[in-house]
């Protein structure tokens, strides 16, 4: 996924692609730990705990006693096949449209 979005990059910027390509994966990083940090994380009790990337919530009552949420594993493994196997080919679709578009 790293390589077809440096790709497409250099599609969409003319000049200094690779640097504008890596300033706009710092800015999408960016955007979504200001979401995570501003939307998610206020959702949640203030005496809480995410644990392993926000898919798992500790919480505490007021008698101190944990509880424990977590999304199906489904979700997760759905997650991973979707990350692993369905991002790279469309970002390979958009670059040959993209440069079947742009007549190189």
């Amino acid at each position: 996924p790293i390589q077809t979005v440096f790709i497409l990059g250099s599609v969409y910027f003319t000049k200094n692609a690779f640097f504008k390509t890596i300033v706009a994966l710092l800015g999408l990083f960016m955007l979504f730990f200001i979401i995570e940090a501003k939307l998610l994380t206020p959702m949640f009790p203030r005496i809480s705990q995410t644990l392993n990337a926000g898919t798992i919530v500790k919480t505490f009552d007021s008698a101190g006693n944990p509880s424990i949420y977590s999304l199906p594993f489904w979700i997760g493994d759905t997650a991973v096949f979707l990350l692993r196997f369905a991002v790279t080919p469309i970002l390979w679709i958009v670059i040959y449209y993209r440069l079947k578009e742009s007549e190189i």
